[in-house]
């Protein structure tokens, strides 16, 4: 199982490019959202929380073989298809 991570909200703006900051409370992201609406006028900016996480494990790494490759016939054409 994966450690715990600290709750965290980020401001995003509607129609605009995917979050980045990861505030550390609600209020702080609040006041983000309140000064880029001022300097964005008819941006709606949203405050998101984290609610839940989810990781996978890395899939498994395996080795493969490479053979030598299959003669020419005479009926081949090297068409791939």
């Amino acid at each position: 199982m994966s450690q715990p991570i600290a709750k965290f909200w980020m401001v995003y703006g509607l129609g605009q490019g995917a979050p980045r900051y990861e505030h550390l409370s609600k209020a702080g992201a609040q006041i983000q959202a309140a000064r880029l609406a001022k300097a964005n006028p008819g941006v709606t900016f949203v405050v998101l929380a984290a609610v839940d996480a989810v990781t996978a494990s890395m899939p498994a790494v395996s080795r493969v073989e490479i053979t030598k490759p299959v003669p020419l016939t005479d009926t081949d054409d090297l068409i791939p298809f």
